[in-house]
């Protein structure tokens, strides 16, 4: 699972996922932004997803943010167009972050 949650936010309790990569940062749009998202949370990302994309058997990814429209949509697109894994829900992620998906797809 990949769970984001906002600066001052409380995360939840997550503990009985397999893997977990929690992050904390704003649903913005700019780098200069309050709490944005940053390359050390993106280069996080790409190296929890190559993990679970080297496992020897498949998992399902679950990616989770408040109100799962913009911040964990740009992830999910991301993780889909990178790894090739299916994105059943893909229609609903018209509103993905930009930001997010702009800086995920220039990180190594």
């Amino acid at each position: 699972m990949i769970s984001i949650n906002g600066i001052l936010a409380i995360p939840p309790a997550l503990n009985r996922f397999y893997r977990l990569l929690s992050l904390e940062f704003e649903d913005v749009a700019q780098a200069d932004a309050f709490g944005a998202f940053n390359r050390q949370q993106a280069q996080a990302i790409v190296d929890f997803v190559a993990g679970l994309h080297a496992e020897p058997k498949p998992v399902e990814l679950v990616v989770h943010c408040k109100a799962g429209v913009s911040r964990s949509a740009a992830i999910a697109r991301y993780v889909a167009d990178t790894t090739g894994c299916l994105f059943p829900r893909r229609e609903l992620s018209a509103g993905a972050n930009p930001w997010v998906l702009a800086l995920l797809s220039r990180t190594p």
